[in-house]
């Protein structure tokens, strides 16, 4: 019996160029993986394009959908060829991919025609941000830090002096991939002009701004909380301790060992924020909200103590679990001290 050998490269040399054309891909176990379903910054174009198709794909659940499909969402004719195509769209698909956030058909005609459908994890993605979304609080508060942050790119980019609409045609004007209206870029340049961050003509940054955007990563609350001479800033938070409530009233004195400032559970709320960007899970979207209302209760007139109370522990079980997280822990030590304010 001889054996045909080169019969026998040819069919590897086949089989090889079949698996280059469809790859086998082996399901990983990486829920441990803390970058796994982490997108881009959605105030990039890539981040943004990347909310924008996860969104679009859960419209169009539960069946699959070529890419080509989602062109026309961005005003593209479906019918482009692959030069045609923005150039990011299969950088998005990538990124969609190895985030475990949808599942990817091929096809040989090219990545446009590839079928997308949401994982369970994308399924969890679009749902958080839509409950993020009806935070009427981080959508003023973020609108704010994207004026702030599109000013800043306009004068570092030599721009100089933009006109408002122009911030339509970036995504600093999204909000979870949300375009905000007129109504709520005007009343953020008011909010901003009236705290004398910005000056509306000609539209630029003032000095308190500029101190804003590269001090405090454009977050107004926390710039606000500083500026105001807090007694507690955000990240020490040992001088409260228990007593009664004086909020919201800057002519009411403050001791410092038996009252808490509306400054005070301001930075609480942001440091809760800013730790639940740090969880892949539902947390993040439950810390959020916890945040967003004890905001909203510090800001009342007369300030239910009780119910702060709560929400402060509340927030402190969320993080339970999560102290591995280097920002966890300390802001689990700023709860226990709010915690034990409020209950005084």
């Amino acid at each position: 019996m001889t054996i045909d050998r080169r019969a026998i490269e040819k069919m590897a040399r086949n089989i090889q160029r079949e698996f280059d054309k469809h790859p086998i891909k082996v399901p990983v176990q990486a829920d441990s993986d803390p970058t796994r379903g982490v997108l881009p910054d959605p105030h990039t174009t890539i981040g943004l394009g990347c909310v924008q198709f996860l969104d679009w794909l859960d419209e169009m659940s539960p069946r699959a959908s070529r890419v080509r499909d989602f062109l026309p969402t961005i005003g593209i004719d479906g019918a482009v060829s692959q030069d045609e195509a923005p150039p990011w769209l299969r950088q998005v698909v990538s990124i969609l991919d190895e985030t475990g956030l949808v599942h990817v058909s091929g096809a040989m005609s090219g990545y446009l025609d590839y079928s997308l459908w949401l994982t369970d994890r994308g399924v969890r993605n679009v749902a958080e941000r839509a409950a993020r979304r009806q935070s009427r609080l981080l959508r003023r508060a973020t609108c704010r830090q994207g004026v702030l942050l599109w000013l800043d790119e306009c004068t570092g980019g030599g721009l100089g002096s933009p006109q408002l609409d122009e911030i339509f045609t970036t995504p600093w004007a999204t909000f979870e991939g949300d375009l905000f209206t007129v109504e709520d870029v005007d009343l953020a340049c008011r909010y901003l002009a009236d705290k004398n961050l910005i000056v509306r003509q000609p539209l630029s940054l003032t000095s308190d701004g500029i101190d804003c955007v590269e001090n405090f990563n454009a977050s107004v609350t926390d710039y606000l909380a500083h500026r105001g001479n807090a007694s507690v800033t955000i990240n020490n938070l040992s001088n409260i301790s228990g007593g009664q409530i004086a909020i919201g009233n800057r002519d009411v004195q403050q001791n410092q060992t038996n009252g808490i400032a509306v400054a005070d559970l301001t930075a609480f709320a942001s440091a809760l924020r800013g730790v639940a960007h740090e969880l892949a899970d539902e947390r993040a979207t439950a810390l959020t909200n916890v945040a967003d209302q004890i905001e909203e209760e510090a800001g009342r007139d007369e300030p239910d103590q009780t119910w702060l109370l709560r929400l402060a522990e509340r927030s402190r079980r969320l993080l339970q679990g999560a102290e591995g997280i280097a920002a966890v822990a300390g802001v689990v030590e700023q709860a226990n001290k709010v915690i034990s304010a409020l209950s005084g």
